[in-house]
């Protein structure tokens, strides 16, 4: 089963629009690859926008199957098939 990534709160426009990804767990074995593999395949910002050192920046809030990835391993938990990973956006302007 592929995961899922939603993208909400504004993160939609970093990726051309896009609202939902379907990716092949295959390719993306923790969260650190798959938001190494969606900046290389769907990011429609420059990849600081997403991505610097090997962490997301600040101003997104990580979802799996609805938890925070704060309550696992970070950039370093480990993905399932058929799991369904949210990106939030906390960034706004003014």
């Amino acid at each position: 089963m592929p995961l899922l990534v939603k993208l909400i709160g504004g993160c939609e426009f970093l990726f051309a629009g896009k609202s939902q990804i379907e990716v092949p767990h295959i390719v993306c074995h923790d969260l650190l690859s798959l938001c190494l593999y969606l900046s290389d395949n769907f990011l429609s910002v420059e990849k600081d926008e997403f991505l610097e050192d090997g962490e997301l920046i600040e101003g997104f809030i990580v979802l799996i199957n609805d938890t925070d990835i704060e309550l696992f391993d970070g950039m370093s938990t480990e993905l399932s098939d058929g799991d369904s990973i949210t990106f939030i956006s906390t960034m706004h302007g003014g």
